[in-house]
């Protein structure tokens, strides 16, 4: 997640936020859409509303919690609640719901790359599946060989195929997970083979992340293991980590991976319509330039 921020910040936009990092904000910092930034730093606040991460939390909200509008918020923390309403979450899920196996992202597209146009967006859904090319589809019904948004589409939703995460030897992997900050470096890293070999060849590097569907593959070395209280979920980051790392002690823990797709009924569902804040003010953002955002963020 790191890496990829800087990579916005010192880049152009060309590539654009999807649910899944909206949502690792949301996670890392508090930030919670039309309510509240937490304590999100003023450079990453910057970037979340360039890319107009408030539609792409509620997104988040209902892939990651099980939020099902009208039925039920599922296992939606209750501070959650008042963004959910105040971020129009209800319209926003309707017109750009959850599908298994793929990463739902409202108003967003990716411009070329396609493979297909299979005719609407549950035949692209099928046919993508078959493919193994293809690594997204959007709602015109276009099949594509990547799944990286490039563009803000009022009224799109463009669907990111989900993958499980490759193995290699001398590393655990944990998949849909990232710990975000604890980077070495930038040193690119353009495939899980890559990462290993510069990892094992690093004694600082206890893991290193990938992010699978980026085209180059991008990630970072690590100077940390894995962490429960550190790891968040992340739509296509795998999260790669030395089975015999003693930094920090019991990095190493046995757990038990995060699926992004949440399925729960435990709260019932109510409109909401107003809001708490809690830590900082909330106000739009609409800028897009940032200069700096630190690797080791955390």
């Amino acid at each position: 997640m790191a890496i990829r921020l800087v990579r916005f910040a010192a880049q152009a936009i060309l590539e654009r936020m999807d649910a899944a990092m909206c949502g690792t904000i949301a996670e890392q910092y508090g930030y919670r859409p039309a309510v509240t930034w937490g304590s999100t730093p003023q450079a990453i606040r910057t970037l979340a509303g360039a890319n107009n991460c408030d539609a792409k939390v509620c997104a988040y909200m209902n892939q990651r919690y099980g939020v099902k509008p009208g039925v039920t918020y599922g296992s939606l923390p209750a501070d959650w609640y008042s963004s959910y309403a105040n971020a129009n979450c209800h319209n926003i899920i309707l017109g750009c719901p959850a599908v298994p196996g793929y990463l739902s992202t409202p108003a967003v597209d990716h411009n070329f790359d396609d493979i297909a146009n299979a005719g609407s967006a549950a035949a692209a859904a099928t046919a993508c599946n078959g493919n193994s090319n293809c690594w997204g589809y959007n709602a015109a019904g276009w099949t594509k060989t990547s799944g990286v948004p490039t563009s803000e589409v009022a009224g799109a939703c463009f669907r990111t195929k989900l993958s499980s995460c490759p193995s290699v030897d001398g590393f655990k992997v944990y998949s849909n997970i990232v710990v975000v900050g604890y980077d070495i470096s930038l040193t690119p890293i353009t495939s899980v083979q890559d990462g290993a070999a510069k990892c094992t060849s690093d004694p600082s590097c206890q893991s290193f992340n990938l992010n699978v569907v980026a085209s180059p593959a991008s990630g970072s070395l690590k100077t940390i293991g894995y962490s429960a209280a550190l790891a968040t979920t992340s739509a296509n980051m795998c999260f790669y980590v030395k089975p015999d790392c003693v930094k920090p002690s019991g990095c190493c823990a046995s757990v038990t991976a995060v699926a992004f797709a949440a399925t729960a009924s435990a709260q019932p569902y109510a409109a909401l319509t107003t809001a708490t804040a809690s830590a900082q003010p909330y106000a739009a953002l609409t800028t897009a330039t940032v200069t700096t955002v630190a690797a080791s963020s955390p």
